[in-house]
């Protein structure tokens, strides 16, 4: 007496479910980014080739080997982990979380992570998985980019500063060299003996009124630098400007 029971739906589905778990191995295993699997306190259940290589081991098995605690033994911020894990615990799933961790030789790195929340039916959180992502030549050169940005803002400032110094210590001699050079031309205090004399006051007076305008130019060019536009509406000759530039 004995009994049959067909097992080959079974057995389709036990292989089906081992070659898709060899096409995730071998996924994660050729992936360029580094895969990893935490448990919340901290030890790795799993990481991938490039993960250990992102961090400086040999391989996986070294990671798994000797990081004890990941929270502790490679992240540099401890305020920035803690954030991290909240996240996680709150929303389930964390995107391009920036940090700094430590390698096996010490040098430090910035990383990029991406990581979810696996938990079970009762929603207790069994581990994190996840990836990481050495970004740290981008963020040195985001650093020195922003570097050098404030330094130009700085070498601007003092520019529109010497700019307006100077604008305002030429302004105050040319007001008594325009005006007395008009005062002479103008012949206001008497008659000049020599006529030459006039017309020697009058080009110092031209001189004088062009060399204002362009400090006054100078200044507004400052002004628009540091946002202080001013608009002054008129009616303008487009041909007679057109003619000037060119």
């Amino acid at each position: 007496v004995g009994t049959l029971t067909d097992i080959e739906e079974r057995r389709r589905a036990e292989k089906a479910l081992s070659e898709a778990e060899k096409k995730y191995r071998t996924i994660v295993e050729n992936a360029a980014g580094g895969i990893y699997q935490v448990t919340p306190e901290g030890q790795f259940l799993s990481v991938n080739p490039a993960m250990a290589r992102v961090l400086g081991y040999e391989g996986p098995e070294q990671v798994l080997r000797e990081v004890r605690n990941a929270h502790d033994n490679l992240y540099l911020s401890v305020r920035d982990r803690a954030n991290f894990i909240r996240d996680l615990e709150t929303a389930g799933v964390v995107y391009s979380f920036e940090t700094q961790v430590k390698r096996r030789d010490g040098r430090k790195i910035w990383v990029s992570e991406n990581a979810r929340a696996v938990k079970d039916d009762d929603g207790n959180i069994l581990y994190y998985e996840g990836s990481m992502e050495d970004i740290t030549a981008r963020k040195q050169s985001d650093i020195s980019l922003r570097e050098a940005k404030i330094q130009s803002d700085l070498a601007n400032r003092a520019k529109s500063e010497f700019l307006a110094n100077m604008s305002h210590e030429l302004r105050t001699p040319l007001n008594a060299i325009i005006g007395f050079s008009e005062i002479i031309s103008n012949q206001a205090l008497g008659p000049l003996q020599n006529a030459k004399y006039q017309d020697y006051a009058r080009m110092i007076h031209e001189s004088g009124a062009r060399l204002l305008t362009i400090i006054n130019e100078i200044l507004d060019v400052s002004r628009i630098e540091v946002g202080e536009r001013q608009i002054n509406e008129s009616i303008v000759d487009v041909d007679s400007v057109i003619r000037f530039c060119l």
